[in-house]
């Protein structure tokens, strides 16, 4: 059965570009979603390399800051803009949470 759910669909969509190479005239991607894995980025980057404008949002903690992110982003030849939000940052040691002792 069809879904209609966007967040189900994205994942259907993106597992597509992860399996075919044909988004290589892909020229702008934005990427955001919580259900991302180092080997789908990285599959789907290499998929569409002729992107020219790359945008990723990921929450901070669901990769530890994405250390495998450089690499994949260095097959991009033709990249001219990249934009990348890890949104909101969580710190224990923040002053609101300090506590005196």
């Amino acid at each position: 059965s069809l879904t209609t759910d966007p967040k189900h669909v994205a994942e259907m969509i993106l597992e597509e570009m992860a399996k075919k190479q044909q988004c290589k005239q892909l020229e702008v991607l934005k990427l955001g979603s919580p259900s991302f894995t180092e080997k789908n980025i990285t599959e789907i980057l290499s998929n569409c390399s002729g992107l020219k404008e790359l945008h990723l949002t990921q929450d901070y903690d669901e990769f530890g800051g994405a250390p495998f992110l450089p690499r994949a982003i260095s097959q991009l030849n033709f990249l001219e803009k990249l934009f990348i939000s890890f949104g909101e940052m969580e710190s224990p040691f923040s002053p609101s949470s300090s506590s005196s002792s």
